[in-house]
Formats: C-alpha cells, sequence, structure tokens
C-alpha cells in the first residue's frame, strides 16, 4: 500500500510523462528519502502473504527512472518538434527540464548505492534509474 500511495502521489509532479515546476523539489525529495529504512517496506515479503508487497524502494527508484529518462537530452529533439507541431508556447511548457539535468549528478549520488543492493527488485530499479543518469553524474565542465 505504501508504494502504491507514492506511486499515485508522485505521478502527479510527472503527468503524463512531462517534467513541471513541482518535479524538481518531489525529486530531490525521494532521492533524499531512497536510504530511510522505511522505503524498505514490502522487501521482506513472507511466503505466507497472499498478495506480495511491491517494495516502496523499488517504486521510488522506478518513478525517478521514469523521469530521468523524460528529462532526458532525446528531449531536446521532442521539444523542437513539440514547437513546429504546438507552437512557440510549447517551449515554455519544457522549461522545468533544464532545472532538472542540472540535478542529474545529485539524483546519480542517491541511486548509485542501491546498485549492488541485496534485494534483486531493488538492484534492478535503480540500474534502470542510474542508465540516463550515468553519463551526466559528474560535473560539466566549462
Amino acid at each position: 500500500m505504501r508504494a502504491a500511495a507514492a506511486k499515485d502521489a508522485l505521478d502527479e509532479v510527472t503527468h503524463q510523462n512531462s517534467i513541471y515546476e513541482a518535479t524538481v523539489p518531489g525529486v530531490l525529495y525521494v532521492a533524499a528519502i531512497l536510504g530511510h529504512p522505511a522505503t524498505a517496506a514490502g522487501e521482506h515479503v513472507h511466503e505466507a502473504d497472499i498478495q506480495p508487497c511491491r517494495p516502496t524502494r523499488e517504486t521510488l527508484l522506478d518513478w525517478l527512472g521514469y523521469t530521468a529518462y523524460d528529462a532526458d537530452d532525446a528531449d531536446d529533439e521532442r521539444v523542437a518538434i513539440g514547437e513546429d507541431c504546438f507552437g512557440e508556447g510549447f517551449l515554455e511548457a519544457c522549461t522545468n527540464m533544464r532545472p532538472f539535468r542540472d540535478r542529474r549528478p545529485v539524483i546519480y549520488s542517491a541511486v548509485q548505492p542501491f546498485l549492488t543492493y541485496d534485494n534483486a527488485k531493488v538492484r534492478d530499479a535503480a540500474l534502470v534509474a542510474a542508465i540516463p543518469l550515468t553519463e551526466h553524474h559528474a560535473p560539466r565542465r566549462p
């Protein structure tokens, strides 16, 4: 239930794969709490459980990964296409991607410890989340 509630809340700040003004603070919050013991809920499911819970940490990592892909450099092409199709206002709607992209090193640093985590589902979610962040984990040189 905790994982489902987190997904429902987080989907509001990335509705329809968009990056909004509220997305960056949401991402930074999720990155900050990834290591908290409460996010481990659902990782240790007993065989007697009829409906196993999805690990909360896995849900949070999945969301970070989806959001990172949404803000990836490939979106520059989508912005150009969108501007052609929807007019100049489309570009203004995409201005929230840059603040997200600028914070990719911080997000990667939060995801990286889970690349070797003992729970396979969490580890896999961390790997998927890290992929769009990896090339950006080091600060860019001027």
